[in-house]
């Protein structure tokens, strides 16, 4: 009785438990089951397995008779096209008889449908035309001739002695024709408009014997046209006659009297005395018209009356002279005996300012040029340092200027620029006008390896210190 007790309370455990379990699982909440992921297959996949095409249909198609002369004697025998020309030979037609080519006439040569009595090509007679010192010439000749191309050669002076183009012809055969020859890619084909054919002559060559330079930088011209140059790798003036025969050399290496360190740039003034800029001895020295040495003022540093270094010195008239003191920037002028009277600029870029000024001019007017190098342009003032005016801009187009260097003033007002840089030489009215240039990078005559030094004589030859070739040349118009 007991025992069955026991397993009745047992029974009754184990069916609470289950009826606890069901309950539980039917309150639990569901998980929703997500759908499957579909994998789409683009319709457009990265290679296309079609390609657009285009079918090109010809709307017309070219044919060439080609008809075959069996004979000139002018009989149309379906072979030819050619007119009776007499006879009833297969013979050229003879002078006189008609013809429609060349090919027809015994004589070789077709004119106005009659065969001609051939002629020879005739030397060509031309004009030049161009504007500037640029390297384009344009020749136009009228040629007598017998074939349908001709070569015609068209030799030129200018500032190249003989420079020579040559071009087919590719005029239709006719006895005459005006045929023009452009030579604008042969940068030796140099003409101009106001310098017609500069015709340049050259001395120096590099040494350090007489009439021999290293390195010649600044220049200038006395009154009677004698060239003097700053010889500055031989720490020496040289002095040369207008045809560019040696003379005599003033100075020599050295720190005394009369002795050069460097010498940068020379110049003149009314009384025929010469002034020489002693770059390394930051100084100018001073010798009158027999080459006796007669002062010298500066040194080194920023002060009144000193440079650092100077790199170009012009003198007026009047015997005031110039410097343009590269290092500080600034113009300063002194009188005939060295005393400082006043300075203008510093540095920057603005009118009156100043990047590394080199060269300088001083025109008939008393008018001051300054090359201001760095800043690519040429500034104008007064004698008393009044700014005027100013042209130039960087760059190597008509009246641009690439690190300018010498400069020059002739007696007409115009200014000739040393533009280093673009290897050539550049002219300018005295308002800055553009007006001519000319040379070009090289070593033959007429180029420049970094012209420095300009000087202008009164007959208009221009001279230039064309200093990594170690030479002068000199230009004549």
């Amino acid at each position: 009785m007991e025992k069955m007790k026991a397993f009745g309370a047992f029974l009754i455990t184990v069916l609470t438990a289950l009826f606890l379990s069901v309950m539980l699982s039917c309150n639990k909440p569901r998980v929703p089951t997500m759908p499957p992921v579909e994998t789409a297959t683009p319709a457009a996949a990265m290679t296309s397995t079609m390609q657009n095409t285009a079918t090109i249909t010809p709307t017309a198609t070219a044919t060439a008779t080609i008809i075959i002369i069996s004979c000139n004697d002018g009989i149309q025998d379906g072979n030819e096209t050619d007119v009776d020309c007499g006879g009833g030979t297969c013979a050229p037609c003879g002078l006189g008889k008609k013809c429609m080519s060349n090919m027809d006439c015994s004589c070789g040569y077709c004119s106005g449908g009659r065969c001609s009595t051939p002629l020879s090509t005739a030397t060509p007679t031309f004009t030049c035309t161009s504007t500037g010192f640029i390297p384009s010439a344009t020749a136009t000749g009228t040629f007598t001739d017998v074939v349908p191309s001709a070569t015609a050669t068209f030799t030129f002076t200018d500032i190249i002695p003989s420079s020579t183009v040559t071009q087919t012809s590719t005029q239709a055969d006719s006895p005459t024709f005006t045929q023009t020859i452009n030579a604008a890619a042969t940068a030796a084909a140099q003409q101009t408009a106001t310098m017609t054919a500069m015709n340049p002559s050259q001395f120096g060559s590099a040494g350090a014997g007489n009439g021999q330079l290293n390195t010649p930088y600044g220049i200038a011209l006395d009154a009677a046209g004698n060239l003097y140059v700053a010889d500055h790798g031989n720490n020496r003036v040289e002095v040369f006659s207008n045809a560019g025969l040696f003379m005599l050399t003033i100075g020599g290496a050295g720190s005394g009297d009369g002795q050069f360190n460097g010498p940068l740039g020379v110049s003149f003034d009314g009384s025929g005395n010469i002034y020489v800029l002693d770059q390394g001895n930051f100084r100018i020295q001073k010798f009158d018209n027999t080459f006796t040495y007669r002062g010298q003022w500066g040194t080194q540093g920023n002060g009144n009356s000193q440079f650092n270094p100077a790199a170009g010195i012009a003198v007026d008239s009047t015997g005031n002279g110039y410097v343009s003191d590269y290092g500080n920037n600034r113009i300063e002028e002194f009188d005939g005996l060295g005393a400082y009277l006043t300075q203008w600029g510093f540095s920057g870029s603005g009118s009156g300012q100043f990047n590394h000024p080199y060269g300088m001019a001083v025109d008939n007017s008393g008018f001051v040029y300054v090359a201001d190098a760095s800043n690519n342009r040429v500034q104008k003032f007064t004698g008393a340092g009044v700014y005027s005016t100013q042209w130039g801009i960087s760059g190597s187009g008509d009246g641009q200027l690439n690190y300018p260097h010498g400069i020059a003033a002739d007696g007409n007002g115009n200014i000739f620029v040393a533009d280093m840089n673009n290897m050539r030489v550049e002219e300018f009215s005295n308002t800055g006008s553009f007006i001519a240039k000319w040379g070009y990078a090289g070593s033959g005559l007429g180029n420049f390896s970094s012209p420095f030094g300009v000087a202008v004589d009164a007959a208009g030859n221009v001279f230039v210190s064309d200093t990594g070739n170690n030479r002068i040349e000199k230009f004549t118009p």
